[in-house]
């Protein structure tokens, strides 16, 4: 976010000149900071392409944009929007992961600062390539664990192959933060797509829930 938060005047004044020509009507962060959110009226999707296509935060290659088109057939009041708006983000409380998503990001940013000549699309095929190196050592693990290379017979523990698991989970929790600029975001993600996941399995509220103790080992997963 330290990037983002650098351009943050030069996107500012970006967004004020818009506004002042009418083509903004509304802007803001996502909650939690993942992104934005601008909304425009008046041109067609090509000229919103093309102004959005001038965000500084878009010239430095620190953001990408999508654009999306709709109708407007109903608009509610001013009172009436800020009062839903706050109703439909109020249950996204995420402090639950702060100890956690502080770490992912901090690792991520580690790992990009050490590629930081390199070409950004070429590091996130890196981090995304990463996630499908630890899985594969997984497997290694496994095969280990079971003893199938009749040369090498039994070379790994359960706990080996746990463990890289989790190296794998680590991975694709990093390569995610990555790819949303380090929003911090990526256990809340993971817990609200968790919660789909599991809504459409059917499972109930008592089906997922937890253990309320968690005993740790003296074993670390290596990253």
């Amino acid at each position: 976010m330290a990037r983002i938060d650098r351009l943050l005047p030069d996107h500012r004044e970006w967004l004020d000149e818009h506004f002042r020509t009418g083509t903004f009507v509304s802007s803001g962060p996502k909650q939690p900071r993942s992104g934005g959110v601008i909304l425009a009226r008046g041109i067609s999707k090509e000229e919103v392409a093309s102004v959005a296509a001038s965000d500084p935060f878009i010239l430095a290659r620190a953001a990408v944009n999508r654009v999306i088109t709709f109708t407007a057939t109903k608009n509610a009041d001013t009172d009436t929007m800020s009062s839903r708006l706050t109703t439909a983000t109020a249950g996204s409380d995420c402090s639950q992961f702060t100890k956690i998503d502080a770490e992912l990001t901090a690792l991520s940013k580690w790992i990009d600062e050490d590629n930081a000549d390199r070409d950004p699309e070429a590091v996130t095929w890196g981090r995304i390539a990463k996630t499908i190196e630890e899985a594969g050592e997984a497997v290694a693990a496994y095969i280990g664990m079971t003893g199938q290379n009749p040369r090498k017979g039994v070379t790994h523990s359960q706990t080996d192959v746990e463990n890289e698991l989790l190296d794998v989970a680590i991975a694709a929790l990093g390569a995610y933060e990555h790819m949303t600029n380090h929003a911090g975001s990526a256990m809340c993600s993971l817990a609200r797509k968790l919660d789909k996941i599991t809504k459409r399995a059917g499972l109930s509220a008592a089906e997922v829930t937890g253990p309320r103790n968690v005993e740790t080992t003296g074993t670390d997963a290596e990253s």
